[in-house]
């Protein structure tokens, strides 16, 4: 498997996997677009030159935030989410993050189980709901959490 920083080519595959995945995003070209634009970083997951999934994050300060990573269905079970994630902290980590947020549904238990090996705890921040879909916000302290 390899990582590369996605290409314009690349969009269309993130979108399909996208408005798959988290039908509730606006899942379009142009928010892509604007979104790497504005300083999103957003990397895709080969494998045997396919197309196998993508990670979207950012930082803002010292904070850090995993917008949505993905891994298309014949493509699951081969450790890329786990390798995706560890990318995006390291990522973030490398450009000052001292602390990661993301927000997992509540049933995904395969994301949720690939996140809390990493070391990201609940916030137990109360009920959050995305599109009346319940979903749990998760927090990982890079320096105490990741790196210890």
């Amino acid at each position: 498997m390899i990582i590369k920083k996605i290409n314009s080519g690349d969009i269309e595959s993130i979108v399909k996997l996208s408005a798959a995945e988290f039908p509730y995003k606006n899942s379009s070209s142009q928010k892509f677009f604007e979104r790497q634009k504005n300083g999103a970083m957003l990397f895709k997951a080969e494998e045997n030159g396919s197309f196998a999934g993508f990670v979207d994050f950012e930082l803002q300060g010292n904070k850090g935030f995993i917008h949505g990573l993905a891994v298309s269905k014949e493509f699951r079970g081969k450790k890329i989410g786990n390798t995706l994630a560890v990318f995006a902290v390291h990522a973030l980590s490398l450009n000052g993050a001292e602390k990661i947020y993301l927000l997992v549904r509540r049933q995904n238990d395969a994301a949720k189980k690939i996140y809390k090996k990493l070391g990201f705890r609940n916030t137990g921040t109360g009920e959050k709901t995305i599109a009346g879909e319940p979903v749990e916000e998760l927090e990982l302290n890079v320096r105490n959490d990741f790196f210890s």
